[in-house]
């Protein structure tokens, strides 16, 4: 929540470049509308485009979001998850954790805007839950080929890249099934590939063991996508018929960290949503939904 002091400040700035702004924010909203929309590679046949794309969109979307804040203006929030999806097509490990961040700000900050509004639901409808862990699977894949690649030398380098490489496959295929079903196996790969690797294998050493925490920050990253389009639904509901529903449908997305559904409840003038949450945390994630 922004202070007293923090939103005077905010909202002078805004006035004073409001210019600026607005046409800034109307092109960020018009390129994240676009079903195909891209952010430039890092790198085109070698040669570094903007090795910064990652952090100049993360830095455009907190823009919109702390407008977002100041005004109740669900269309930046929307603006800034499509940025965050466009984001993914980037096949490295970094822009996946830069777009989970971005999406756990937008997501909170739309808890309490009107998720029934038209151009908050239909900005949310597109977004796809699972794209997180795909994007995780791509950049694993994309982290693979590109140590491949650098190891074309010496036979060490090779046999260490190789350890490397296969430990980077082997989590890239269990990103694609619901974590739940493979969260023993992730951290058994964690040891297998990091604690007890080969003296040779030091990148994987080094690396690895990082990985089961990466896999729970694409998967929370799902999780909470998830129950944004959940609370999205629950929201027209009520707009509908006046009231929210008493249980949940059986078509709702589940939980992906558990694989059953989220628990829900009615509260108050609202609804509250909750996930199991990351392992690692030993915590659950409420999320608290108001009404109109």
């Amino acid at each position: 929540p922004l202070e007293a002091a923090e939103r005077e400040l905010l909202t002078a700035w805004f006035a004073k470049n409001d210019g600026a702004f607005q046409e800034g924010r109307r092109l960020l909203i018009e390129a994240a509308a676009k079903p195909d929309c891209r952010f430039p590679p890092s790198e085109v046949d070698g040669t570094a485009v903007d090795a910064n794309t990652a952090l100049r969109m993360q830095m455009s979307a907190q823009l919109l979001v702390t407008h977002a804040r100041l005004k109740g203006d669900g269309a930046s929030m929307a603006a800034e998850l499509a940025m965050s999806r466009a984001l993914r097509s980037d096949p490295s490990l970094f822009p996946q954790l830069v777009a989970c961040g971005m999406d756990k700000v937008a997501a909170d900050c739309l808890r309490s805007a009107d998720l029934a509004a038209p151009s908050v639901a239909e900005a949310l409808d597109r977004l796809d839950p699972s794209s997180p862990r795909r994007g995780y699977e791509r950049a694993l894949l994309g982290e693979a080929l590109v140590i491949g690649e650098k190891a074309l030398g010496s036979p060490p380098d090779r046999l260490a890249a190789g350890a490397y490489v296969e430990a980077l496959s082997e989590f890239a295929r269990l990103s694609t099934r619901p974590h739940a079903e493979v969260r023993l196996e992730i951290d058994a790969l964690a040891r297998q590939h990091g604690t007890f690797a080969p003296a040779y294998a030091a990148e994987s050493k080094r690396l690895i063991p990082a990985l089961p925490r990466l896999t729970e920050t694409a998967v929370e990253a799902e999780s909470r996508l998830s129950m944004l389009r959940l609370a999205s639904s629950l929201s027209r509901h009520r707009a509908l018929t006046g009231a929210y529903p008493a249980a949940l449908g059986v078509d709702s997305p589940p939980d992906p960290f558990t694989g059953r559904p989220f628990d829900y409840r009615t509260e108050g003038s609202g609804f509250v949503l909750e996930s199991a949450g990351p392992p690692s945390k030993g915590t659950r994630v409420a999320w608290s939904f108001t009404g109109p």
